[in-house]
């Protein structure tokens, strides 16, 4: 990924340009978020570490159980809409989007890619999670020729692409 995915347009939006393979990852973990969140359908207190990750808990004191139960009735289904909601827009930006040289083109305004950035987000935190990241973590040392590396060089695009969609956003 040598040139810059995300940039500002001249009408107040952001062009982005995904390679192929970039795009079809992309399709893919919207996809796996999607189905992450439909098997939280109605269960604030899931025992996925994914989930309890991406909705982690308001109160840590165990003395507060009351309020915790109290917080996810009131809250979670606003937050799980709204994640939903994000991957929606998302994943019908890429289905929008036009084939150019084996590249997708698209263009987001704001509100779509501050919705990208949070899906971004997820993505990340969910795949991190998964592959159990520790802030030791070093990306550099991994081998491109080992297979189990894919899924670590996947959770660094996906940093990259956040940390370059901040500061599209930010300029």
């Amino acid at each position: 990924m040598a040139r810059a995915p995300f940039r500002p347009n001249r009408s107040d939006g952001f062009d982005v340009v995904l390679e192929a393979g970039e795009a079809a990852v992309l399709t893919r973990l919207c996809e796996e978020l999607t189905t992450l969140l439909s098997a939280d359908e109605g269960e604030p207190e899931a025992a996925d570490p994914v989930l309890e990750r991406l909705f982690p808990r308001a109160y840590l004191d165990p003395t507060e159980e009351n309020a915790e139960s109290d917080w996810q009735r009131l809250v979670h289904g606003d937050l799980l809409d709204g994640r939903r909601r994000a991957l929606a827009t998302v994943e019908g930006t890429l289905a929008g989007a036009e084939l150019r040289r084996n590249r997708f083109e698209l263009t987001l305004s704001e509100e779509q890619a501050l919705d990208w950035l949070a899906v971004l987000n997820d993505a990340r935190l969910a795949l991190g999670t998964r592959l159990e990241v520790t802030d030791d973590l070093d990306l550099s040392g991994l081998d491109p020729d080992d297979p189990d590396t894919a899924p670590f060089a996947v959770y660094w695009w996906l940093g990259v692409l956040e940390e370059r969609l901040i500061d599209v956003l930010s300029a």
